[in-house]
């Protein structure tokens, strides 16, 4: 064998470049998911503490308007976030074919797709979209008792 049989060729350089990019993405996505989560669940504390310092009606029930509103955008960051990640598991999946490492390794297999009953029901198993959205809605519930701690 001639050593240019070892040699790799430039395609094969960029294939393996943009591979390491689309980790770095889904690892990128998944902090930003949980960073998401931990802001929403910060401001839904410090709504609980304001309310239970100052107990102003009109204050109360605009932050938790405000807690139900970021429970939800964070729901819907998550799903989006969720779709991209499978977007990318798609370009690793061709990424590692093209560079033959599936066949040493396996398929990277793509997330499963999340569905508006996993996040309710207690009976499915869940990963960590799903899990991140049951808390979502518990925080929106807090939003929810806030408010209604308002007229009582």
């Amino acid at each position: 064998m001639d050593k240019q049989d070892y040699k790799i060729s430039p395609e094969t350089e960029s294939i393996r470049a943009a591979l390491k990019i689309s980790w770095s993405e889904h690892q990128h996505t998944r902090d930003q998911s949980w960073k998401a989560l931990q802001l929403v669940l910060a401001f839904t504390i410090g709504a609980i503490f304001f309310h239970q310092q100052f107990q102003n009606r009109y204050v109360t029930l605009a932050i938790s308007i405000l807690v139900m509103a970021s429970s939800l955008s964070g729901i819907l960051l998550t799903l989006h976030l969720r779709k991209y990640q499978s977007k990318k598991f798609e370009q690793i999946s061709r990424f590692e074919e093209a560079l033959h490492i599936s066949q040493l390794i396996g398929v990277v297999s793509e997330p499963r797709k999340v569905k508006w009953y996993d996040s309710v029901s207690l009976l499915t198993g869940g990963n960590t979209p799903v899990f991140m959205i049951r808390i979502y809605l518990l925080i929106s519930l807090v939003g929810i008792l806030l408010s209604l701690s308002v007229f009582i």
